[in-house]
């Protein structure tokens, strides 16, 4: 049986939750280390950026597929991991004057991070097998 938790009222299963950051993690990682050695104006880097993006909804997708109820919610929780990763790693670069980025910056990535989970929760939990209210 899934392990279940509370997340502001929501009951959440950590083996859904587990697969979407799974696959959030696996492609926008990936992608993030093989963009780091493409010129940033390129088509290339236009492809990865998209790649990432996608990363990102399939993720929720997943979270939120695999989900019996609150897809939303899985699908953004999903996205967390990444999102921490992400303002870890700016947090470090900054810290050592390897980057330019900036608080808005941080708490841009942040929000589109957790909009393209949630968005991906939400078209996980429409064609999923127990089709329930999205977040109840």
């Amino acid at each position: 049986m899934d392990r279940i938790f509370n997340f502001l009222g929501y009951e959440v299963e950590s083996a859904p939750l587990a697969r979407g950051a799974a696959v959030s993690a696996a492609t926008t990682l990936g992608l993030g280390i093989i963009g780091r050695f493409i010129d940033e104006g390129s088509l290339a880097a236009q492809v990865i950026s998209a790649l990432i993006v996608v990363g990102l909804l399939g993720g929720g997708y997943v979270a939120g597929r695999a989900s019996s109820t609150n897809h939303v919610v899985h699908g953004f929780l999903s996205a967390i991991p990444v999102t921490l990763l992400a303002v870890g790693i700016t947090v470090v670069r900054v810290l050592g004057d390897r980057s330019d980025a900036t608080v808005l910056g941080l708490v841009a990535t942040a929000v589109l991070a957790s909009s393209l989970g949630t968005l991906g929760g939400l078209l996980g939990g429409r064609y999923s097998a127990a089709r329930r209210s999205l977040l109840k």
